[in-house]
């Protein structure tokens, strides 16, 4: 996918990747310390199927500000969000939230933090779409 000069990406930290791929070496070592067959080594092992999915879900999600639109990307859901249903973009405290002009308001994805970046992106897309 060719990227316009009017489309922002926001992905993940890294870091997240990073944490999550030790915390996933440190359940496999523990695996292997068990090295039995029991109720520690069945619910460790479960552990480390979540810490893969995790991985995947945070190496694909993605937010995506287009022209007029904002997609939302993950592993299991993709929401396409048009910027003329938006009111604002609005951080407050260490979470960025879209409140819609129906009245609804969305949480950002957990991983996107404070991105004071986006919400002037988005609230500059309202403004231009308004006049």
């Amino acid at each position: 996918m060719k990227m316009t000069s009017k489309e922002k990406i926001y992905k993940p930290p890294k870091w997240i990747v990073l944490f999550l791929s030790g915390t996933l070496l440190f359940i496999c070592f523990l695996i292997i310390m068990v090295s039995e067959i029991s109720f520690a080594s069945v619910f460790l092992f479960i552990m480390a199927l979540m810490e893969i999915v995790a991985i995947i879900e945070i190496s694909i999600s993605k937010v995506m500000v287009k022209d007029s639109t904002i997609e939302i990307i993950g592993l299991f859901k993709k929401q396409i969000i048009d910027i003329s249903e938006i009111q604002q973009s609005k951080a407050e405290g260490y979470q960025v939230f879209i409140y819609f002009k129906n009245g609804k308001i969305q949480k950002m994805p957990s991983w996107f933090g404070s991105k004071r970046g986006f919400q002037q992106v988005v609230n500059n897309k309202i403004k231009k779409l308004g006049k």
